[in-house]
Order: structure tokens, then C-alpha cells, then sequence
């Protein structure tokens, strides 16, 4: 081979290995919008159990050898505010091979108003290789050359990437660093940042519209950016179409039933492959289990049995109950209202000195009134972060002839819905089990002394 044709094809090789090195941290998938941790570390643990995605692309469509990416995520909440995830990725660019894993943490903080930052960290390696006998055989390549038999492209490197992710009601805020540091190598000038925001187009919230802008800081390519618009009909069916700065465009769809998420995206090929290529395909496989509510039992052990409930104003037989619940989980899916990863006892005590806990009511111009509440055993049946799915809790319960009002702790950011407030500290645990055991079974005491 030519001397010239050697350099020519170090420096095509090297350039293809860095953009296999990047790009899987390119947020060059269609359906990103679906599983956010694949470009951020920050949203591990942002569901309300285990969260399971697989994800396959095929670029270019139509050429020889295109690129073909697989990934698998899992990543969860744990307690204390915290969540834990892990990735993997295989990628096939011709003759490279781009394979990498990573080990991811986050945690965050809530903010003043209705404000929650989110941090998160991913560590792991990248394993680049080249396979010599895709490379095709003609007078410009010789497969034996030691410019492509030496280890030059073959190695294993550590990197570390991070990523910050701030929440206010309905608006996200996300930005990432996916080249933070790669080992023997300076810092990546790469940097993911992404703007969203969720509408409510109906008045029962089963229509959603969540537009977003990505906007991409690349190293080795003119900056990108892609605006998206999502539609969302009950939580359950979507589609989504944008538009990219390399005059591509994006359509994509999907559903979210019980728990399982499949989707499929379509990418049409830009204007430079548009005569060779019919676009790029992607689907997605996720699957979200949620944990079960544990509640830890009170302090003071009590095991006196649970009397049968005979005289309760709230004697709702099964069916009520199924309806009601039914409406709830409806409810949670029309305004996103994620179940708490809480761990509850039976009593929590509160300190009257904190001045922290407020009743809410709303006047007859629909504005929402804050009044400081006094001493006493309160029976909470619900706990949301959300004022208008708070609210909405109460109507469901007065409906079905459940007195229900609302607490607002303004140092946790929690609604608590309760049924009554009893003098007696025996007497509200008392009541407090027998709700249980007439369907509330997630009932407890805050006693605020």
C-alpha cells in the first residue's frame, strides 16, 4: 500500500473510532423521549419501581455495513433519595466495533417552591476494536498491512460522564456531559442540554402535549439541535414528530400498557444520503415494575386484632372501592402523578414547633388558601407531591361520601389526604385500622403535637 493511502486510511479509521466513541452519547436515537437515562444518569431512579428498556437502531437503511446500535438500561429508586442504574451498549460501524458499560447513581434535593435538582453519575469503560476481515479487499486496501492489524485501535478505556436534571411542576430542565473524562484523553467537548414542558389540553387531563428542544454541543461536528413535539393521549398511546439540524425529520409512536412500553421510530436521511439511504429505524422494549408500598409498623407494637368495621360512615363494600381505585390509577396516569417511594409507619409524630404543616383549601375564585392547623391524630389515607392531583383525590372520596381534606407539609413537598382528626391518640389508631381493613390499606396516623 502507498505511504500516502496509509496515512489516509490511519486518519479515516481514527476519525470513525472517535465517532464511534461518541456516538452513542449522541442522542442520535429517535426514542430518547422514552427512556431519558440513555442521555442523562440524572434520571436513574426517576420511576416508581424497575425500569427495563431495550433499544435497537439500524442507520441508513439501503448501505452496506451501516451502523447498527443495541442497548440495555436498568435503573431504579432507592431509599433516602437516591437511585441506581446500569447501561449497556453494543455498536457496529462497518470494520469498528464500539462496545461499553457503565454503573450510574443519582440523587436529589429539593428546592424552595415546588423545585427538585437532580444529580446524577455514571462510571465504566469503552472497548473499541476493529475487525480487519470486513474490511473489503481491492487495490487500495490490504488487509495484512500493520497499520490495520496493530493494536493501534484496539483498547479499552475507563471514561465517567454526569448530568444534572432540575424539575419545576410541568417544566424539565436536563443537561449532560457524556465525555467528562476519558482515560488518557482531555475533556470532551460534548454536552447534551434539553428544555420540555407538559400541556393539559382537556379538562379530565386524558390529552397531553409535552414539546421539547435538544440542543447538542459536538466536538467533532457542527452543533445540532432537534425540536419535538409529543402528543399523549391517557398515558397510553403516543406520537411524537421533530425535526433535526441536519435537515433530517423524525416521526415516531408507541403505547404504554400495563406497565410495558413498546415504541418505533423512523428517521428520514438527510439531504447528503437522501439518493443512497431510506432513513433509520429504531424500537424500543421497556417495561416499568412498580414496588409495592412497605410501611414499617409503629413503635408502639400493638397486637390487639383488627375489629370487623360495622359502624363507619365511610362502609364502602368492594365495588366502591374498585371504582374508586379504578378513578385514582386514572387519575395518576392523566397528570403524571408518579406513587411515592415513601416507607410509612403506622404513626409518624410531628413536632407542632416546626410550623411546617398547613390545611388547604380552595375559595370560591379557585385560588388555593393555607391555614396553619392545630394539635391532633390525623388519619392520612393518600400522599401525592401534587397540588391539582391533591385536590382532585379529595373530590374523588367526597364523591364516593368520604369526609376528606388536605395537609401540606411545606418542608417535604407532600399533600396528605385524611379522613379525620381525632383527639384521642388510641382512639385514631384504632380508627386508622379498621380503614385499613375496610380498603384504605394504606391508612396511617401523623400525630402533630
Amino acid at each position: 500500500m502507498h505511504f500516502y493511502s496509509k496515512i489516509a486510511m490511519a486518519f479515516i479509521a481514527s476519525l470513525f473510532f472517535q465517532l464511534s466513541i461518541q456516538g452513542q452519547d449522541i442522542s442520535g436515537n429517535t426514542l430518547y423521549m422514552q427512556n431519558l437515562y440513555g442521555i442523562n444518569p440524572a434520571y436513574a431512579g426517576s420511576t416508581d419501581g424497575i425500569f427495563a428498556a431495550l433499544q435497537s437502531k439500524s442507520q441508513y437503511s439501503g448501505l452496506d455495513d451501516a451502523p447498527r446500535t443495541h442497548s440495555f438500561n436498568v435503573h431504579a429508586p432507592l431509599p433516602h433519595k437516591i437511585g441506581l442504574g446500569t447501561r449497556i451498549i453494543s455498536d457496529e460501524r462497518g470494520a469498528f466495533d464500539y462496545k461499553s458499560g457503565e454503573l450510574s447513581a443519582s440523587y436529589f434535593v429539593e428546592l424552595s417552591g415546588k423545585g427538585m435538582l437532580h444529580f446524577g453519575l455514571s462510571t465504566g469503560f469503552i472497548k473499541n476494536s476493529i475487525r480487519t476481515s470486513r474490511l473489503a479487499v481491492n487495490q487500495y486496501v490490504n488487509s495484512t498491512d500493520p497499520t490495520l492489524t496493530s493494536d493501534l485501535f484496539n483498547e479499552t478505556q475507563f471514561r465517567f460522564r454526569t448530568g444534572f436534571w432540575y424539575q419545576y411542576e410541568n417544566l424539565d430542565l436536563s443537561i449532560s456531559f457524556p465525555q467528562l473524562m476519558v482515560e488518557g484523553q482531555k475533556f470532551h467537548e460534548h454536552i447534551i442540554s434539553m428544555v420540555s414542558y407538559r400541556f393539559t389540553l382537556s379538562q379530565n387531563n386524558e390529552w397531553l402535549v409535552k414539546p421539547s428542544v435538544l440542543y447538542q454541543i459536538l466536538p467533532m461536528s457542527p452543533d445540532q439541535v432537534e425540536v419535538n413535539l409529543m402528543g399523549q393521549w391517557n398515558n397510553t398511546i403516543w406520537v411524537q414528530t421533530g425535526y433535526r439540524s441536519n435537515k433530517s425529520a423524525i416521526i415516531s409512536a408507541g403505547v404504554n400498557i400495563s406497565g410495558i412500553r413498546i415504541g418505533y421510530g423512523y428517521e428520514t436521511a438527510n439531504q447528503y444520503l437522501s439518493n443512497i439511504s431510506r432513513g433509520s429505524h429504531e424500537v424500543l422494549l421497556a417495561i416499568n415494575v412498580p414496588f409495592k408500598k412497605k410501611r414499617k409498623l409503629a413503635d408502639l407494637e400493638d397486637n390487639t386484632p383488627v375489629e370487623p368495621v360495622a359502624y363507619q360512615k365511610e362502609e364502602e363494600n368492594s365495588l366502591k372501592f374498585q371504582e374508586m381505585e379504578k378513578e385514582i390509577a386514572l387519575l395518576r396516569k392523566q397528570l403524571g402523578q408518579e406513587v411515592e417511594n415513601m416507607e410509612f409507619r403506622e404513626v409518624d409524630s410531628i413536632s407542632l414547633n416546626n410550623s411546617n404543616f398547613y390545611a388547604v383549601t380552595i375559595d370560591q375564585d379557585g385560588n388555593e388558601k393555607r391555614t396553619a392547623i392545630g394539635p391532633g391524630n390525623y388519619i392520612v389515607v393518600n400522599t401525592c407531591t401534587d397540588n391539582n392531583f391533591a385536590h382532585h383525590l379529595a373530590k374523588i372520596y367526597q364523591k364516593k361520601e368520604i369526609e376528606a381534606s388536605i395537609v401540606y407539609d411545606s418542608n417535604k413537598k407532600f399533600y396528605y389526604i385524611y379522613t379525620e382528626k381525632i383527639n384521642d391518640f388510641d382512639e385514631a389508631v384504632s380508627k386508622m385500622r379498621k380503614k385499613r381493613a375496610s380498603g384504605f390499606k394504606n391508612a396511617w396516623v401523623m400525630v402533630y403535637k
